[in-house]
């Protein structure tokens, strides 16, 4: 099924972060045929690239699964959520995890940063 939504905000994300498709795949180690298959929404991400591209654009996770169920089912796997993304954390040990998660996505924003603007550097020369 075709996600309109997600292919959009890709879009846009990719032009405000001044990223090409092949560009993108280099930083997400896939290939540019991947990522044209996210833009024309032939297919959708997994949740491992999504926080990929969400790094490499600048942009949060949110941005490309709020409010987006089909972006959601696949990040997660789950077929049954219906709307959004929160979800009820009980035990510490779930908050512990989390956190550790988060401060694993937060070095991998920075290592994305960092090959951005050495993408960014090599298209100038």
């Amino acid at each position: 099924m075709v996600n309109n939504d997600f292919k959009k905000r890709l879009k846009i994300a990719m032009v405000g972060a001044d990223i090409t498709q092949k560009q993108l795949a280099k930083l997400l180690k896939t290939t540019q045929s991947q990522i044209s298959k996210w833009l024309t929404g032939e297919r959708n991400p997994k949740e491992f690239n999504l926080k990929k591209i969400a790094a490499a654009t600048g942009k949060p996770l949110s941005y490309f699964i709020e409010n987006n169920p089909l972006a959601i089912n696949n990040a997660t796997g789950n077929k049954n959520i219906q709307g959004g993304i929160n979800q009820v954390i009980e035990s510490p040990a779930e908050v512990e995890l989390l956190k550790k998660d988060m401060d694993l996505q937060k070095k991998e924003m920075e290592i994305l940063k960092l090959q951005i603007e050495l993408l960014k550097k090599d298209k100038k020369r």
